[in-house]
């Protein structure tokens, strides 16, 4: 079964930590957004567990944190995001529950 997860992440200073997580995360979801620095949204058949063992696996991952969480596509949602970030997300919760705000972003 797909779901939607959230993961959010904080790893030391090494160069190449950000890219290290986001082979992780390309290699491993069938699709994500990576709308904020640290955090992205997963499409994926991989249960939390599994994404935490995968996680674990990031070079210097063992100095910095992650938090990852499912999604619950009837759950309301609200926000601030691009309106890309927001249509990417709706694309996989269907019918069930929108923004209340609409698709808004940030005022440019």
């Amino acid at each position: 079964m797909s779901r939607l997860l959230h993961v959010s992440f904080s790893v030391g200073t090494p160069p190449g930590a950000v890219t290290d997580i986001h082979r992780v995360i390309n290699d491993n979801a069938i699709d994500w957004a990576h709308y904020i620095s640290n955090c992205y949204l997963i499409w994926t058949q991989i249960e939390l567990a599994t994404w935490t063992n995968i996680l674990r696996t990031v070079p210097n991952m063992d100095t910095g944190n992650f938090f990852i969480c499912a999604i619950d596509p009837n759950s309301p949602i609200e926000g601030w995001l691009p309106k890309w970030a927001w249509e990417w997300l709706l694309q996989y919760r269907g019918v069930h529950a929108q923004p209340s705000v609409g698709l808004l972003g940030p005022p440019y």
